[in-house]
């Protein structure tokens, strides 16, 4: 759920990215759509008029990322959620529908595009992701 990505109580901890000193599998899964959502729109604000970039939230998957979860959310996502094929629906239709033709720096869901949740707005966390990528591919 892409809501629950942002929160004031757990900003993303630039200091431990890869969350080696305290790893929670849930909270590093959050961590990672917060950083994809400020990075979209600094990639949308970079190159606005030469490409589009879109953050996507297809919903709930049937992958293999809840494997090591608690059975209780295990059986819950596996009722909930759709196939690979289905959740590729939302991507490939950002890609090639031209309802988005000329836009970016939106978030789309299953039915359309969706209101970021509050803080991508902070031009400051939007440059961090930037910069951090920037950095670790040696750019």
């Amino acid at each position: 759920m892409v809501a629950m990505t942002l929160s004031v109580k757990d900003p993303l901890r630039f200091d431990d990215l890869n969350a080696e000193r305290a790893y929670d599998g849930m909270k590093a899964y959050f961590q990672s759509k917060a950083a994809n959502l400020y990075f979209t729109l600094e990639l949308a604000e970079r190159w606005k008029g030469k490409v589009g970039a879109f953050a996507v939230d297809p919903g709930m998957v049937k992958t293999t990322l809840v494997a090591e979860a608690p059975l209780p959310l295990r059986i819950v996502f596996s009722i909930l959620s759709v196939s690979p094929e289905k959740g590729a629906a939302v991507p490939l239709g950002a890609l090639v529908s031209p309802e988005y033709d000329g836009k970016t720096g939106l978030l789309i869901g299953k039915k359309g595009p969706v209101p970021f949740p509050p803080g991508p707005d902070d031009a400051d966390l939007r440059q961090k992701p930037w910069d951090e990528s920037a950095r670790l591919v040696k750019l």
